[in-house]
């Protein structure tokens, strides 16, 4: 498994640093390991809290209409590239969660 850091350009008061100053949200880290990765595109069923981070980052983002849909068109872009490209999806974190 690769690791990855990031560098941390904030600035420290006293040891204290300003949240509100380039501040790195969970899905703006997983976004920049994606395009690390070199993904182009996540398929996703319905909306999910990463969408946004995608978004700004450049990534398509494809809907499906079934969660099980997303995972075939995901696992479609794999196999179709003989695995030079992956396939990601992202799904509801629970049932009801839109």
């Amino acid at each position: 498994m690769v690791g990855y850091s990031f560098p941390i350009d904030k600035k420290v008061n006293d040891g204290v640093r300003d949240p509100k100053e380039n501040a790195m949200t969970g899905a703006d880290a997983i976004v920049k390991i994606l395009k690390m990765e070199g993904i182009q595109q996540v398929f996703c069923y319905p909306l999910t809290n990463i969408l946004d981070a995608l978004a700004r980052a450049d990534v398509r983002v494809l809907s499906a209409r079934q969660e099980r849909v997303a995972g075939n068109m995901a696992d479609g872009v794999s196999r179709s590239t003989n695995g030079r490209q992956l396939g990601v999806f992202t799904v509801q974190s629970r049932a009801g969660a839109e």
